[in-house]
């Protein structure tokens, strides 16, 4: 169970999130996926780091593949679990699909609340 300070640490970095996403809706009319790119410390032959922000449910599940590659067994992390732990009228999915070159590096689940 967290305690104060890592739900804190958890909240900030959720509010980092949508404070992230919202500058990019400012430039772009509501898409299903945002990109940005993340920076890295170079190196020589290393492909970027991008950050692509996925809220389209549909999508969300075809990142099923990614996380049984992970674990034989995915449960709570699979994407269908946390699309089901929402409540569509006060949150909506979104997921940081995190990737290098055309290969998934990780994922965030975060949930954008509605207002």
């Amino acid at each position: 169970m967290p305690n104060g300070d890592e739900d804190r640490i958890g909240h900030q970095t959720f509010e980092w999130l949508l404070r992230l996403k919202s500058k990019s809706r400012a430039r772009q009319h509501q898409p299903s996926v945002l990109a940005e790119a993340v920076t890295q410390q170079p190196s020589v032959g290393s492909t970027p780091l991008t950050a692509n922000i996925v809220t389209n449910a549909a999508e969300i599940c075809e990142l099923t593949a990614f996380v049984t590659g992970l674990v034989p067994e995915p449960g709570m992390l699979a994407p269908r679990f946390f699309l089901a732990s929402l409540l569509p009228r006060h949150c909506r999915p979104c997921v940081v699909v995190v990737s290098q070159g055309r290969r998934v590096a990780g994922l965030l689940y975060a949930a954008e609340r509605l207002v």
